[in-house]
C-alpha cells in the first residue's frame, strides 16, 4: 500500500509543470517506492539538508559577513559571479573537506548510492545522487546550476556569462562526484576518454534526471540476477513505467519477469501479447 501511495504522488508529480517540478523531490519519491520498509522521510531529509546548508552560510559569514547567499530565501538568484564562486568555495570545504562526503570508488555498483537518505547518512554517493545533492544546496544560497545528462559521469553546469548562453564554452561543469571540482567542456572528455557532442551539454528536464536514476537501478537490477527475489528490478520497473507508461521494451520486460516469478496478471499478459506482436512486426 505505501508503495502504491508513492507510486500515486510521483505521477502527479511528474504532470506538474515543469518549472515546478524539485529534483530533490523527485528522487525522495523515487528512494521511497525502492525502500517501502525503511522511513525514507522528506522532512528528515530536509532537515539535513537544511543543517548543511546552515553549516555553510556559518563558514561563509566568516569569509564574507555581507555575503547575499547568508540572507537568501525563495527562488531568488545571485547574479554576481564572483559572490557565486564564494558560496561554492564554501559549499565545497563544508561538504567534501569538513563534512567527508565523497564519490563511492570502491563500491560504486552498490544501489544505495542512488537513494539520497542513504547517501546523506553515509556521505558517499554517485555523480547523480551526488549532484542532485549538490544541485540542491547551491539552490538554496542562490546558486543556479543546472544538470547535465553527460555520458557515463552526471555533471552540472554553472554559466559563467548572462543566464540563457547558448555556447558550452559559457559554461564551467561542476563534478560532484570530484568533490566539486569544475572542468572546462574539454576537460569533460578527457575525464570520461572520449569526443563528446556539443547535444550531451545541454541541461536537461527533472524528468530527465530521475529517468537517469531509475535507469541506473534498472541496470543494477539486472545484474542482480542470482536474487531469486529481482526486487531491485522489479521496483525500477515500476518506477521506469510510471514515467514512460508506452515503452515497449521495458513493458516487455515486466511481462517476462512477472512471467518468471509466477505473476501473471492478466493486464500484464494482455501487454505482452499486443506489444510482444507489435515488436515483431517492428522487426521485420
Amino acid at each position: 500500500m505505501r508503495q502504491e501511495a508513492t507510486l500515486r504522488k510521483l505521477k502527479t508529480f511528474l504532470q506538474a509543470p515543469v518549472n515546478s517540478q524539485d529534483i530533490l523531490e523527485g528522487a525522495v519519491l523515487i528512494d521511497q517506492y525502492c525502500n517501502p520498509l525503511e522511513d525514507v522521510s522528506p522532512e528528515n531529509i530536509q532537515a539535513e539538508i537544511d543543517d548543511i546548508t546552515r553549516k555553510v552560510k556559518v563558514y561563509l559569514s566568516a569569509k564574507n559577513s555581507r555575503h547575499p547567499s547568508l540572507s537568501m530565501a525563495g527562488d531568488s538568484y545571485i547574479e554576481d559571479l564572483d559572490l557565486q564562486g564564494q558560496a561554492l568555495e564554501a559549499l565545497n570545504h563544508v561538504l567534501f573537506t569538513a563534512m567527508k562526503f565523497k564519490g563511492n570508488v570502491a563500491d560504486f555498483y552498490n544501489p544505495l548510492n542512488s537513494y539520497i537518505h542513504q547517501v546523506l547518512i553515509n556521505r558517499t554517493g554517485i555523480p547523480i545522487s551526488l549532484s542532485v545533492l549538490y544541485l540542491t544546496l547551491a539552490k538554496h544560497l542562490g546558486i543556479r546550476l543546472e544538470p547535465v545528462n553527460f555520458p557515463h559521469h552526471f555533471m552540472l553546469r554553472w554559466c559563467q556569462r548572462a543566464q540563457g548562453a547558448s555556447n558550452i564554452t559559457d559554461y564551467v561543469y561542476v563534478d560532484a562526484f570530484g568533490n566539486g571540482k569544475c572542468l572546462t567542456a574539454k576537460e569533460c572528455e578527457y575525464m570520461i576518454g572520449q569526443h563528446v557532442t556539443e547535444e550531451f551539454y545541454a541541461a536537461v528536464s527533472t524528468k530527465e534526471v530521475l529517468q537517469r536514476m531509475v535507469g541506473n537501478l534498472l541496470n543494477l537490477g539486472k545484474r542482480e540476477s542470482k536474487d531469486r527475489s529481482f526486487m531491485l528490478l522489479r521496483v525500477s520497473l515500476d518506477l521506469y513505467l510510471a514515467m514512460y507508461p508506452d515503452s515497449v521494451q521495458h513493458l516487455l520486460l515486466q511481462a517476462r519477469l512477472y512471467f518468471h516469478l509466477g505473476i501473471w496478471p492478466e493486464k500484464v499478459r494482455i501487454k505482452y501479447i499486443l506489444y510482444g506482436h507489435a515488436e515483431h512486426t517492428h522487426f521485420r
